[in-house]
C-alpha cells in the first residue's frame, strides 16, 4: 500500500509529491506539512501505527470482555469461547478501520469519532441487560445524572477551547498588523 507524502521544500511554493511505501503505517494517512524531513515522515507512521494497534487491542479487549461477562447465582463472571475471540476481532478491526479514516480527512475523522463514540457508549449500556428490574430505575435515573453532569463538564472544555483557540487567532492577526515588513525580493 502507498501513501502519498506531500512535501514542500523550503523556499519553494510547490508541493513536491512522491510516492513512499508506508513502512507499515496501518492508517494510510497522508503527511502535509513544511519542511518534512525523513525522520519526521518516520516518527509520524511509528506514533499513527502505535495509536492504531494499541487502539485496536483497547477496543478488542472491551469488546471480548463484554461479550465474555455473564452473570450466575453468585454475581458476575467471564466466560470465555470463540465468540470472545470474534468479538475482539470484531473490535480491534473498528479501531482500525477508524485509524484508516482519520487518514483520509477531517471529515472521515469525525465520522469515525462518532463511530466511536457509539461503539463506546454500546459498550456502556451492554450490561444493563444483567440489572434487575426493580432497580432499572433507579439504575437509568443515576446513568441521566451522570450524562448530564458529564456533558455539563464537557461543554464548559469546550467553550474554553473555543475562546483559547479565538485568543491565540487574534493574538496572531494583532502581532501581523505591528510586525514591521521585511525586505521584498523580485523574482
Amino acid at each position: 500500500m502507498k501513501a502519498l507524502i506531500e512535501r514542500k521544500t523550503p523556499g519553494t511554493q510547490a508541493f513536491n509529491r512522491s510516492p513512499r511505501t508506508e513502512a507499515g503505517c496501518s492508517c494510510g494517512a497522508t503527511i502535509n506539512a513544511e519542511a518534512v524531513t525523513e525522520a519526521e515522515i518516520k516518527n509520524t507512521e511509528q506514533v499513527l501505527r502505535i495509536a492504531t494497534v494499541s487502539t485496536a487491542l483497547a477496543f478488542g479487549a472491551l469488546a471480548a470482555s463484554t461479550e465474555a461477562l455473564r452473570s450466575n447465582a453468585a454475581g458476575f463472571c467471564f466466560q470465555a469461547s470463540f465468540r470472545t475471540a470474534v468479538a475482539a476481532v470484531i473490535g480491534g478491526a473498528g479501531a482500525v478501520l477508524y485509524w484508516k479514516l482519520a487518514g483520509r480527512g477531517l471529515a472521515d475523522a469525525r465520522k469515525g469519532a462518532w463511530l466511536l463514540v457509539l461503539a463506546g457508549l454500546g459498550f456502556f449500556l451492554y450490561p444493563l441487560r444483567f440489572v434487575s428490574p426493580e432497580k432499572l430505575a433507579e439504575t437509568l435515573q443515576g446513568l441521566a445524572f451522570a450524562v448530564v453532569a458529564l456533558s455539563t463538564v464537557g461543554f464548559m472544555l469546550w467553550r474554553v477551547k473555543r475562546f483559547l483557540d479565538e485568543d491565540t487567532e487574534h493574538a496572531k492577526a494583532i502581532e501581523a498588523a505591528t510586525a514591521p515588513a521585511g525586505p521584498s525580493r523580485s523574482a
